[in-house]
């Protein structure tokens, strides 16, 4: 509970003025950068910890990290949730949901996007729920493609002794954030 209360904490705190424009550009092409400043400044911060937090884990492992593309899924991992769609409070009643009574979540949550304020709460539900495969879509049609996308797509899904490296210490940041 004490992560979650920090987690909510740094979303409220977040600013614009806390991205790192020189690390982004050290591991994001312009089009990944604007891809990145289409979520909220909330997840931004989030995905730039994750980045700091990821650059750390592969800095102490002994084999052979790809840190470009680790940094690049750090920094791109939850691009599906953008600003139009998803709000600060949207993600603290998702997180809390699913913590509390998970198989209520996908109840709740629906793919139509326009209508009621509560048909756009439960929309952003639904973004919360898919946000890694959302991330993939909107990679894969700005011409990205191979290893990024299986990164993203799996940094939600339970591990197995299979995944790469770069998998483990993605999803382990994300954690940890």
């Amino acid at each position: 509970m004490l992560k979650r209360l920090r987690q909510f904490y740094r979303g409220v705190m977040a600013r614009q003025a806390d991205i790192d424009e020189q690390l982004l550009g050290c591991y994001l092409d312009e089009e990944q950068r604007k891809l990145f400043y289409k979520m909220q400044v909330f997840d931004q911060c989030h995905c730039q910890n994750v980045a700091r937090t990821a650059w750390r884990l592969a800095a102490s492992e002994k084999e052979n990290i790809d840190i470009r593309l680790l940094m690049q899924a750090a920094f791109l991992h939850d691009i599906g949730r953008q600003k139009e769609d998803i709000l600060l409070l949207d993600k603290v009643f998702a997180v809390l949901l699913n913590a509390l009574m998970p198989r209520l979540l996908p109840f709740l949550a629906s793919k139509k996007q326009q209508g009621s304020f509560l048909q756009r709460r439960r929309y952003a539900l639904y973004i919360y729920m898919t946000h890694a495969q959302q991330s993939c879509a909107i990679l894969k049609a700005a011409g990205y493609e191979g290893e990024l996308l299986a990164l993203i797509a799996a940094h939600h899904k339970k591990g197995t002794p299979k995944d790469s490296k770069e998998l483990s210490i993605l999803r382990r940041a994300d954690e940890l954030n």
